[in-house]
């Protein structure tokens, strides 16, 4: 078995309403089936038929607050996302144990209301202890939330993400009462998804925080930028009379090759966990990333981050990392070297990703033994509205003998691999 590493799954949006509990009514398994397995060995894996018993029926069914106790409801007002698009991008919602009980507790996160946190009774019940844990964040944008134990001592501790005001780490304290460890990371940025894993060996879960923006031009009407040459180059001055050196405006604007204005995202953060009571931010530009030549890395990637992974990809033993990349923004794909420093997968591993990558996950698909993965991105479901579908990018197409150019396309990528760091997008014929 592979080193098991914990890993954030992406956001997952919760809808305007009221949250309601699906319960699977699979029929469980006969014990002997269930103890006694017949496994089939190939290599690097192994694998075991599942018996379904023909009767009963499969499926879930919904639960109501009324019965639960989870009465919690997500809304965004209107004159708050009308004039702030990011804000629809959902929130999260994260599981586990946190009073020691034995039973699976739920945090919800909310942008701009009251966060909740239910304790699970038993018997699909909850109660809201969310005042008694203090961890309700009221009028705070919580965009995502993970349970985890980063000290060390047995309990699920609480880290979440908020737009614009940083990342907060909730250490529990055993009983399911949370007290924040300052100081607050990721200060001043608009996190999206938490990803955690022991990065360079020491023992203590490290923190990859994926970035995006607590706002976007997109929700600036009428506004007018003005240029200026710099080493004779053309570069943003001003937004607005406003100076491009102001904080909210440093580094937010590039030229993109055929002179269109391009708004990036945050650099994101990695931080390292100090013997589960000290962070320590990792530089971008300090030797800890190097590019697909081994080169340390000589300006920070400001990326629209939506989604990040940490998983074993070459069965090394080290948790390597995935970025699933908004926009303009290349998806990033980086193989741990050990002792926390990471390279970017070669220009030929990967020969075309997502543009709009929303989310990633990994599984062997083919039982040969490797790590494949799937990038969900944002392409209409049905096919009438896909057709008619437009992107705001130009198509880049690769010129002929082009080989290391790595195009972006409006679609889910499927990755199957090759087994020598490489891999086979076969999303369209899956």
């Amino acid at each position: 078995m592979r080193k098991p590493l914990v890993c954030i799954a992406p956001l997952v949006p919760i809808s305007i309403g009221t949250f309601s509990i699906l319960l699977g009514c699979s029929l469980p398994l006969p014990a002997s089936e269930t103890n006694e397995l017949k496994w089939n060995q190939e290599s690097g894996c192994r694998w075991s038929l599942l018996s379904v018993p023909e009767a009963g029926h499969t499926g879930f069914t919904r639960l109501p607050p009324n019965q639960t106790g989870i009465a919690f409801t997500h809304i965004v007002p209107e004159q708050r996302h009308l004039t702030n698009q990011i804000l629809l991008d959902g929130s999260g919602v994260a599981a586990a144990d946190v009073d020691g009980d034995g039973r699976c507790d739920l945090f919800f996160c909310h942008m701009g209301g009251t966060s909740r946190l239910y304790r699970n009774l038993g018997n699909w019940k909850f109660e809201d202890i969310t005042d008694a844990a203090g961890v309700g964040f009221t009028g705070i944008d919580v965009t995502g939330a993970v349970l985890v134990d980063v000290d060390g001592d047995g309990d699920a501790d609480l880290i979440v993400n908020t737009r614009g005001t940083g990342t907060r780490v909730m250490i529990n304290d055993g009983k399911g009462h949370f007290v924040e460890r300052l100081p607050r990371l990721n200060a001043d940025s608009a996190g999206t998804t938490l990803a955690l894993a022991d990065v360079d060996g020491d023992g203590y879960l490290d923190l990859y925080i994926a970035n995006y923006r607590p706002a976007a031009l997109m929700d600036i009407p009428n506004a007018r930028a003005t240029f200026k040459k710099v080493n004779g180059k053309l570069v943003m001055d001003r937004l607005d009379g406003r100076p491009t050196s102001a904080p909210d405006l440093t580094n937010r604007f590039v030229l993109g090759p055929d002179g269109r204005l391009l708004e990036v995202g945050q650099v994101d953060a990695l931080y390292l966990n100090r013997g589960g009571t000290n962070w320590t931010l990792v530089s971008f530009t300090n030797g800890a990333f190097l590019d697909e030549e081994g080169k340390p890395l000589t300006e920070s990637p400001f990326d629209w981050g939506l989604t990040a992974m940490f998983r074993d990809i070459n069965g090394d033993g080290l948790p390597d990392l995935y970025v699933c990349n908004d926009f303009q923004s290349p998806d990033r794909f980086w193989i741990n070297q050990g002792g926390g420093r990471f390279r970017a997968v070669s220009k030929l591993a990967l020969r075309r990703t997502s543009y709009f990558s929303m989310g990633v996950d990994f599984a062997d698909i083919n039982r040969d033994g490797q790590d494949d993965f799937f990038v969900v991105d944002m392409l209409h479901r049905d096919h009438g509205l896909r057709m008619r579908q437009t992107m705001a990018h130009p198509l880049n197409v690769p010129a002929i003998g082009d080989l290391e150019t790595r195009p972006q396309y409006g679609q889910n990528t499927m990755f199957v691999s090759r087994g020598d760091g490489t891999f086979t997008e076969v999303a369209q014929v899956a």
